[in-house]
């Protein structure tokens, strides 16, 4: 979901802007499905938090050479509603292309509608139609994040290769972009699905009126004691940092820059010039301490049972 800056034209660009946009004021006119404002507020702060995290986290994929990250949204559009997750996404997307060079300002609304509108929309959709088929709140939750991931990098393969010059058919550029994403995809999809099966549980665990009715079976039954999900969000972070970084490659980099690349669209340098150096090493420590300390202070108001406004 990290289209890079000057990919898109500017008309595809100022089309996504409005997509995104239109997207953005419908998420912020509807309430979430949670009553409490307060409640809210903190599950909103959670999801915002580890999205940031999770996005700007990049994970190797072995045998591959290559790494991408995980999503985050899916999740939290199955707590909060598809729509709630626009803005969170919109924010989390412009301070990484502002100050990490971590997508771009021009891409900015393709990249907000593939993370923030398509992934929290096919989360929702999934899991919605295997609760019906009687599938478990969690099993459906892993089910549906894992194919609401691969939907965001199927959406940016799909509108980056409809912005490519050259004389081939969009679906035969889709075809190629999919089949080079689908080896660091579709395992890291699998991660996303049992991290996000782990955090739902920890989260039902401590407080189970957190879900909407349409996921858990009602009466809703005790659940098993999970991992708590910082746990298992500091072993995604063990295993990434296990590789050496030399050995791996951005995805985003080299997959859909390569193509545009290849079709005569390359990309621009950053706008900003803050992504480069020491100055970039200190704004990641400082926004992954800012999302750490929000992350822990939603978690414990969910998890106490008595949420406040970060």
């Amino acid at each position: 979901m990290h289209i890079a800056e000057g990919l898109l034209p500017a008309p595809h660009a100022g089309a996504w802007f409005g997509v995104a946009a239109l997207c953005a004021a419908a998420g912020a006119r509807r309430a979430a499905p949670v009553d409490d404002p307060a409640e809210r507020r903190a599950l909103l702060t959670l999801a915002g938090a580890l999205t940031f995290a999770a996005t700007v986290l990049p994970v190797p994929v072995p045998g591959v050479g290559l790494t991408s990250h995980v999503c985050a949204t899916p999740l939290f559009a199955l707590l909060l509603g598809a729509r709630a997750l626009v803005v969170p996404a919109a924010l989390v997307l412009a301070v990484q292309a502002a100050f990490l060079a971590h997508g771009g300002l021009t891409t900015l609304g393709a990249n907000v509608v593939t993370l923030g509108v398509v992934g929290p929309a096919v989360a929702v959709a999934a899991a919605r139609a295997l609760r019906r088929l009687g599938l478990g709140p969690r099993p459906a939750a892993a089910l549906a994040c894992g194919a609401a991931s691969l939907a965001v990098y199927a959406a940016a393969a799909t509108i980056l290769a409809a912005a490519l010059p050259g004389d081939r058919s969009l679906g035969a550029d889709v075809g190629a972009l999919l089949v080079a994403l689908a080896p660091v995809q579709v395992p890291l999809a699998l991660v996303e699905g049992a991290l996000s099966a782990v955090v739902l549980g920890a989260l039902l665990t401590r407080r189970p009126g957190l879900a909407p009715p349409w996921l858990v079976a009602p009466p809703a039954a005790a659940a098993p004691a999970t991992a708590p999900a910082p746990a298992a969000l500091l072993l995604l972070l063990l295993l990434a940092s296990a590789a050496p970084a030399r050995a791996f490659e951005p995805a985003d980099a080299a997959i859909l820059e390569r193509a545009a690349q290849e079709a005569g669209a390359a990309p621009w340098a950053p706008l900003l010039v803050a992504a480069e150096g020491e100055l970039a090493a200190g704004l990641l420590i400082l926004t992954s301490f800012v999302a750490g300390a929000l992350a822990q202070r939603a978690w414990s108001a969910l998890a106490a049972g008595a949420p406040r406004a970060p």
